[in-house]
């Protein structure tokens, strides 16, 4: 009889063990799986503060009285955020629109498409005292491949003899296209060689030779 009781006790304490250990486990597995959760949960949050980091910057509206005109170098002052009427967009915002320029008039309040902007290198002061000037000249190749805007020279051959060439240096292409039989070019030139240049125009072939290649 001792014995007998003596088996069921070790029988009885087995099957606690193995009830203690499948607790244990169970609890162990509850445990990683809500840390495993928590896990998932923390790396979602910071996957989605990260994508509204990275997102693409809101595209700018034009807050310049008046609008924004053709090849105006656009200043951080002409933009805003829409829906921020008093607050120019933070420059790391706008640096794909400041110093460019814009072919064609953009209305105030409007989105400024960076598509339709200049898409060479931007501006800073490099216009400033000049004038522009839409010129038909001879047609070339020159230029293929280059993004206004770019430096150039001008070249004026008088159809009348005895008439002297024109040389200008000093000249900033925003613009150039072919136009029918010739190509239409708009440029920047010191104001105080624009009755010079006036003078050439209408009597003239005019060539654009490339400076930088």
């Amino acid at each position: 009889m001792h014995r007998a009781n003596a088996f069921l006790l070790r029988r009885r304490s087995r099957q606690l063990a193995r009830s203690s250990d499948l607790l244990t486990v169970g609890l162990l597995g509850n445990i990683w799986l809500d840390l495993l959760l928590v896990f998932v949960l923390v790396a979602a949050v910071v996957a989605l503060r990260r994508d509204a980091w990275l997102r693409p910057p809101q595209a700018p509206v034009v807050a310049k009285p008046g609008g924004i005109q053709p090849f105006h170098v656009i200043k951080l002052e002409d933009l805003r955020l829409d829906g921020q009427k008093d607050n120019p967009p933070a420059e790391n915002r706008a640096g794909a629109f400041v110093g460019r320029y814009s072919f064609t008039f953009v209305r105030e309040g409007c989105a400024v498409d960076v598509n339709h902007l200049s898409p060479g290198p931007p501006l800073t002061t490099e216009l400033a005292n000049r004038v522009l000037l839409q010129l038909k000249v001879q047609p070339t190749g020159l230029f293929a491949g280059m993004n206004p805007p770019f430096k150039a020279s001008l070249v004026g051959l008088p159809t009348e003899r005895g008439t002297t060439v024109l040389l200008e240096k000093d000249l900033f292409v925003l613009d150039l296209h072919a136009d029918g039989n010739a190509m239409a070019a708009v440029v920047a030139i010191p104001f105080a060689d624009e009755s010079t240049l006036a003078g050439f125009i209408a009597r003239s072939e005019l060539l654009l030779e490339a400076e930088h290649r």
